[in-house]
């Protein structure tokens, strides 16, 4: 833990040292924008920080989940520590707190289960009970979609093997080892399929955010990295 202190130290202290290049502007034009940008950051920074230092639970999965993105190659992966209440605050607030350009970047990870599935683990992606599926917040999902994609995966597939649902929270839990708004596909406690929709995989800049394990804090990494990563899926899912 002490040397992820030192490296958050480190960056802390460049981007306060780090001078902004922009022409200065005149008296009666402030620009607070750069400014609360950096503040933003440093706040986030020193979350991070007390995080890593208190050596308590939450610290540990912070730790854990940067261990597990670097393992399986999401080296573009950036966690931010959110407030207590950000699921308290409208959608645009809290794009605005992660730094997402706008709300179709923000995601949520759902576990679907397949009630109807020939097999009762997760084995094997092409016929697993349960299923990670990433969707934007702005969008609904459509579960006979992921009905007729995942039963395509199989040849000869019994349209009896197949029911959609949301899993029970508790599975969910079990499954993924994190809780309801800390959801992510990545670390899981037993290895997910995980599928993607379509029209993430198609957003300008190639990032979104989603779950980071823990209620305050998210996840923002490259959508093409984490289908890398996870070996995703990527269909359309939406309504």
């Amino acid at each position: 833990m002490a040397s992820r202190a030192v490296v958050i130290v480190d960056e802390l202290l460049a981007m306060l040292g780090g001078g902004g290049g922009a022409a200065p502007r005149r008296r009666n034009e402030p620009n607070r924008a750069p400014f609360k940008s950096l503040m933003l950051q440093v706040d986030t920074m020193i979350a991070l920080l007390s995080k890593c230092l208190e050596g308590d639970d939450a610290g540990r999965r912070l730790q854990r989940l940067e261990r597990v993105c670097a393992a399986c190659g999401l080296a573009s992966a950036k966690f931010v520590v959110v407030p207590r209440d950000y699921y308290d605050k409208p959608l645009e607030e809290r794009r605005t707190i992660v730094g997402a350009p706008g709300p179709e970047y923000m995601c949520k990870t759902l576990v679907l289960e397949n009630t109807a599935c020939t097999n009762s683990g997760c084995e094997d992606p092409n016929n697993s009970r349960f299923y990670c599926v990433v969707i934007q917040y702005i969008a609904q999902l459509q579960t006979h979609k992921v009905f007729k994609f995942v039963r395509s995966l199989m040849s000869n597939a019994k349209k009896d093997n197949y029911h959609f649902r949301m899993a029970y929270e508790q599975d969910a839990i079990r499954l993924t080892g994190y809780e309801h708004n800390a959801i992510c596909p990545i670390g899981t406690t037993v290895p997910v399929p995980v599928i993607v929709a379509l029209d993430i995989a198609k957003l300008p800049g190639d990032w979104m955010w989603l779950g980071g394990g823990q209620v305050d804090l998210k996840l923002g990494c490259s959508v093409s990295e984490f289908i890398h990563a996870t070996h995703a899926f990527v269909t359309d899912i939406y309504k």
